[in-house]
């Protein structure tokens, strides 16, 4: 069988040549439906411009540029995006007050001004929108890459990430247009990507037969004093995993590996043992393969003392994976003889079962042979695809199923052609069947088709809505039963709305949940930062595992349950089990499952903007500074986010000890007349997060390092004054006066949900339709499930 490599450079060089093809034809298309953009002028213009001398040249002149913003060379034009954004930042900032910071104009020529201002933005946007759409060209983001190749193959492990750069950044959201650029890297990339996962399953085998093994620890590898189980001589397995070192360290792992893909039963005994209390215990599969990346997490346990509990879970494992136990709250030490004596969970009676297999070969395997025989090949010590009587014919039947089982709209015949002439020329050149069709198959994976997405096409049609519709709330690939609406032409309300409440529903759309807060909330970055031990000791890699579920399935209930958008600042619940409730200072909560719990004891705890997993995101593990709380809030959460700071004022850094309050500290800045409009702002919520410390606690004395250990030191600073003087003493306080305003809430939420399921941001041709959605939604007290749909239902997202 002759290896695929040689064949690579001429697949990666007809991949370049489509993606040129199809840019070219993307390129007409749009020069086609472009219309020349014409600035309506007004009369009355220079006037406007008057008004911008008079309130706004005095900070952004030639001479002073408050913000790197100066506007008295800026002109009465709107027809290029550069002048156009600086006029949009104008209005907002007019518009909500934020500038000028000193002495606001009277309203009578404020209003007249913004009102010419926005008939100009609104007029010009609606010309860009019309030339361009909301997204020009939009690529997978490599999330959306890997789910979408997840979801063809039932994969669910799969880790392609690896192969892929790195996405771009853009208002917070890799999905942003302008932050998913295209090269001949991420061509390569992807075509690597795509060998790999395709390379890997190559070749279905033999169907396993179903087996009972009774699982043994593997012990062999490690040094006797540093075993991660001991084995007792009544059957007995004491668990002692380091929790703080790598899962690689030392994992408590079955010794035999999966030796075939499918879903398994996985049975055993466990208790907790030299403890009174209940041990975390925690159960994943581990292995090193393109199909499964590491540490898949299968299941937590609160394990309890002295009391046998009998456990059962059915999983899906990929061939290769090993099964392993670990202990995520034991902490770290570096004698085996110590670590011995901690807390342990003593296992017994392990039984693993299966494989359960409804249908062979698996789908993985079918949607790349179809009925072909698979044979055994003694010499190669591997298993090969027969080939058929006929190879070109049934190349072409496989390569057409193949196409329109992955591509997300049908494929045009002289795609199905290209891609058997891709076939036919590596064949004809003595590459086998196999791997001919192999190479046929990855070059529709790295097609433009394939990985972009079909938002710059000139018909906005059913497919494309199917795409952005499952883009949006499953991060992956349309479906069967939406692609067949879309082929119906039936993607319309009410059937629209069905399939919304659908896809909500469906186990998928937790992949939503959790790109989206990761990026929306920083969620992805709560590891960046490790607590210092001395001050924080109760802190856990597995309790910021908890908080960071915890926001996740808030959210996810806030949705589903169709609660009120306001419960991101202020509810009376959260999603809590007794490892969070104990951090948290709840109590009567046991079990380690997160489910709904009152938190009427602690009302400083309700709402989402209070969460652990925020606090700890927007700390660096050994102090908190209120302008990092305060800048993630604005923008985050009320979408008014503050100009960048001068480059000639220096960062503000907390002091660890007492020798100076956070507000003195801060002093400096607010004295600065550069800096004291932005301050104004961004101090008082970040005050009023002081009640919390670096990883999500409350307090009301900040800790300080004495003596090898820390102590209590001075009363934290709660209280300030909003930029509008309303006052506020403590947390709960500033909740109440925020959610005076609750439609900048519903406003910042929508733009965050366009940006990450259109690519770009809401702007002002959308103020109609935003203005509609918020009206819809107000007499219910605007519940979140009720404003998706709407937005789903808008033209923002059902248009191109």
């Amino acid at each position: 069988m002759k290896p695929l490599t040689y064949s690579l450079p001429i697949l990666l060089v007809a991949v370049i040549f489509i993606l040129g093809v199809q840019s070219s034809n993307a390129d007409k298309s749009t020069e086609a439906i472009t219309p020349e953009i014409k600035t309506e002028t007004h009369t009355s213009h220079n006037k406007s411009l008057d008004f911008l001398a008079k309130n706004c040249f005095e900070c952004h002149d030639e001479d002073i540029q408050k913000g790197d913003l100066q506007l008295d060379n800026l002109k009465w034009k709107f027809d290029d995006k550069k002048s156009f954004a600086i006029w949009e930042k104008v209005y907002r900032n007019l518009h909500t007050g934020q500038m000028p910071p000193k002495k606001q104009p009277d309203e009578l020529s404020k209003n007249n001004f913004l009102s010419k201002l926005k008939s100009e933005l609104v007029h010009a946007d609606r010309k860009f929108n019309e030339s361009e759409g909301r997204s020009i060209v939009r690529r997978l983001t490599r999330v959306e890459y890997e789910n979408t190749i997840k979801d063809i193959f039932e994969t669910p492990y799969l880790d392609l990430a690896r192969y892929l750069p790195e996405d771009g950044d853009n208002h917070g959201f890799s999905k942003d247009t302008n932050s998913l650029s295209i090269s001949s890297v991420h061509l390569e990339s992807y075509l690597a990507a795509a060998s790999a996962v395709l390379d890997s399953l190559a070749t279905p085998g033999n169907k396993p037969k179903f087996k009972s093994v009774a699982g043994e620890f593997d012990t062999k590898k490690f040094k006797p004093q540093y075993l991660p189980v001991i084995k007792k001589d009544n059957g007995e397995a004491w668990i002692f995993t380091n929790g703080f070192a790598t899962h690689h360290t030392r994992p408590a792992a079955l010794t035999e590996k999966i030796d075939a893909p499918g879903y398994y039963k996985i049975k055993f005994k466990a208790k907790a043992v030299q403890s009174r209390n209940p041990v975390l215990l925690k159960l994943f599969s581990d292995a090193s393969t393109v199909l499964q990346s590491e540490w898949i997490h299968l299941n937590f346990y609160d394990v309890k003392a002295d009391q046998w509990q009998e456990y059962e879970e059915k999983v899906w494992l990929e061939k290769g994976s090993s099964i392993c136990f670990t202990l995520p709250e034991c902490k770290h030490v570096r004698s085996g003889a110590i670590i011995q004596k901690q807390p342990s969970v003593s296992v017994k009676d392990i039984e693993v079962q299966g494989p359960f297999i409804k249908e062979w070969p698996l789908k993985r395997h079918s949607l790349l042979w179809g009925d072909l025989q698979v044979k055994y090949i003694r010499k190669q010590k591997d298993y090969v695809v027969s080939v058929p009587a006929n190879p070109e014919k049934k190349a072409g039947e496989l390569i057409t199923n193949f196409i329109n089982t992955v591509m997300r709209r049908p494929a045009e015949k002289q795609e199905q052609q290209l891609y058997l002439e891709v076939f036919n020329r590596l064949y004809q050149n003595g590459t086998s069947f196999q791997e001919s069709l192999l190479g046929a198959y990855k070059g529709i994976l790295c097609s433009p088709a394939f990985i972009f997405k079909n938002d710059f096409l000139a018909d906005f049609d059913q497919y494309t809505l199917a795409s952005r519709l499952s883009y949006f709330l499953w991060n992956s690939t349309p479906d069967r039963q939406l692609l067949d609406l879309a082929k119906n032409g039936k993607l319309k309300d009410p059937v629209l709305s069905a399939q919304v409440d659908r896809m909500i529903d469906d186990k998928r759309f937790d992949r939503f949940i959790n790109d989206f807060n990761e990026q929306w909330l920083n969620l992805d970055e709560i590891d960046a930062t490790t607590p210092d031990p001395r001050l924080y000791p109760e802190a856990t890699p597995v309790l910021f595992e908890f908080m960071k579920l915890e926001t996740n399935s808030f959210v996810k209930e806030l949705i589903r349950k169709n609660l009120k958008l306001s419960n991101l600042i202020k509810s009376d619940f959260s999603m809590l089990n007794s490892k969070l409730a104990k951090h948290y200072g709840v109590k009567e909560v046991e079990g380690i499952d997160l489910r709904p719990v009152n938190l009427s004891s602690r009302p400083e705890r309700g709402g989402l903007i209070t969460h652990g997993s925020v606090m700890k995101v927007t700390a660096n593990g050994t102090v908190t500074s209120p302008i990092t709380r305060g800048v993630w809030f604005l923008e985050n959460i009320m979408g008014t986010p503050p100009p960048p700071p001068p480059n000639t004022v220096p960062a503000f850094e907390p002091s660890a000890d007492d020798s100076q309050t956070l507000r003195d500290g801060l002093a400096g800045h607010r004295s600065n007349e550069a800096c004291a409009g932005c301050h104004k702002r961004i101090d008082p919520p970040g005050f009023a997060f002081e009640s919390f410390d670096p990883i999500g606690a409350y307090r009301t004395k900040y800790r300080i390092y004495h003596k090898k250990r820390f102590k209590k030191g001075r009363l934290t600073e709660n209280s300030d004054t909003l930029s509008d003087g309303s006052k506020f003493k403590n947390i709960t306080e500033f909740k109440n006066l925020i959610l005076r305003d609750q439609e900048l809430l519903v406003r910042n939420f929508l733009n965050k949900i366009t940006i990450y399921s259109t690519g770009k941001a809401l702007s002002f041709s959308d103020d109609l339709e935003v203005e509609r959605i918020i009206e819809n939604t107000k007499a219910n007290g605007f519940k979140v499930r009720d404003i998706i749909h709407q937005f789903i239902l808008s033209k923002i997202f059902l248009k191109k």
